[in-house]
């Protein structure tokens, strides 16, 4: 019979190392940040098999063959809430970066390929956003556009009333009659700020503050089941927020 371990306390550099080692032999690997910043990998091992620094899950949690999340694990910040599996996709990426400020490189190139848009030099928000849906199993269709409030008049997603977590948050660049902005993931808010996973903040991908005073609304892919909205308070000390210019 399977078994699941974990380690936990992790950088991101050991977290992807320790996911690559376990992927060898495991049939399910998962990479999840905690509230802490640190990070934690869960692993689904053949039974016996011994990992030095692994310790088992006590409850016997398989991962969720809905949303890529171990089940019974939380998100930070998130309270009670279960991951889609888009944003846990996401999560994992948190570090990867461009080269330079080019919005190129080798990995927003594989962003590209999976989200089926944009040419090399474009902004990459909305790229990463669409590269994580189509890495869902089975994939979730997106946008196939490069431009940031495209899920807001595309067919695949219907608006929300308001913030879940992993929901796609949309905000406005320039003015809010521009057409430009910004895309990710809804990790959390503050009083002043949401929280963004995404890619093309500070030309790589992590969760960063948004001021709210930019923010358009909320949408959830159509072929998924709808989500419960309530706000997710974020970790004290992330009160910052940036302005999308």
């Amino acid at each position: 019979m399977p078994q699941v371990v974990e380690i936990r306390g992790l950088s991101k550099t050991d977290a992807d190392q320790r996911a690559a080692d376990f992927s060898i032999d495991a049939t399910q690997v998962d990479t999840v940040q905690e509230a802490d910043g640190t990070f934690t990998v869960r692993a689904t091992l053949p039974d016996g098999m011994e990992v030095p620094g692994a310790v088992p899950v006590d409850d016997g949690a398989q991962p969720s063959p809905d949303n890529g999340t171990p089940a019974g694990q939380t998100v930070p910040g998130s309270g009670s809430a279960s991951a889609p599996q888009w944003y846990s996709l996401a999560n994992g990426e948190i570090g990867k970066a461009e080269i330079g400020n080019t919005n190129d490189g080798p990995v927003i190139a594989k962003y590209r390929q999976l989200a089926q848009c944009g040419a090399p030099g474009d902004p990459w928000c909305a790229i990463f956003a669409n590269a994580m849906f189509a890495s869902c199993s089975p994939p979730i269709p997106g946008t196939r556009s490069a431009l940031a409030q495209s899920s807001g008049s595309n067919g695949n997603f219907v608006k929300l009333s308001g913030p879940a977590l992993g929901a796609v948050v949309i905000f406005w660049r320039e003015s809010p009659t521009s057409g430009k902005g910004h895309v990710g993931f809804y990790q959390g808010e503050s009083a002043q700020s949401i929280f963004v996973l995404g890619g093309n903040e500070d030309n790589m991908v992590q969760i960063e503050p948004m001021s709210k005073s930019q923010l358009i609304g909320y949408w959830w892919p159509k072929s998924q089941s709808m989500p419960t909205i309530a706000p997710i308070a974020a970790a004290a000390g992330t009160a910052h927020q940036t302005q999308v210019t």
